[in-house]
């Protein structure tokens, strides 16, 4: 078939839910590998609208060579009064001076049903982060998810 002008097409575009809610109780933003992109982005929002409420950000990956964007995401986090970066590596040598393991380590240790969450990542990732959030007893109303592979 050859296309013309006018001919109708169908697309699907990303449906994830990881918009930032224009209030905000204290919030864990969650990465992992390039997911890092929505939640970059979601920081600099907040540091735009000069959000004051707490927030922190654990990012995952493998290796530390694959935390792409840590550096930006860095100067991002350090904007927010209240922000804090916690990067992560499953596999790390003796020179990582950061956190081991997955970011579902930490955010185990801080997850509340008071926070809000926005989590972006491989399905892997999400699914062990939203077994840790239903731990917590995190409401699916307080969970933005983007979740791809």
């Amino acid at each position: 078939m050859r296309w013309r002008s006018g001919h109708r097409c169908r697309s699907r575009f990303p449906s994830g839910t990881c918009g930032c809610a224009t209030t905000i109780p204290p919030a864990i933003l969650i990465a992992g590998g390039t997911g890092v992109a929505p939640v970059l982005s979601l920081v600099r929002h907040m540091a735009e609208r000069r959000r004051t409420h707490p927030v922190t950000v654990l990012y995952g990956a493998n290796t530390p060579g694959e935390l792409v964007c840590l550096d930006e995401l860095a100067a991002a986090v350090a904007q927010l009064p209240e922000g804090e970066l916690v990067p992560v590596v499953a596999q790390a040598d003796g020179t990582w001076e950061g956190r081991r393991g997955f970011a579902t380590t930490p955010l185990g240790e801080i997850a509340t049903p008071a926070h809000r969450y926005y989590l972006a990542g491989p399905p892997p990732m999400v699914d062990a982060t939203m077994a840790v959030l239903r731990e917590c007893g995190a409401g699916l109303d307080r969970i933005h998810v983007d979740k791809f592979g």
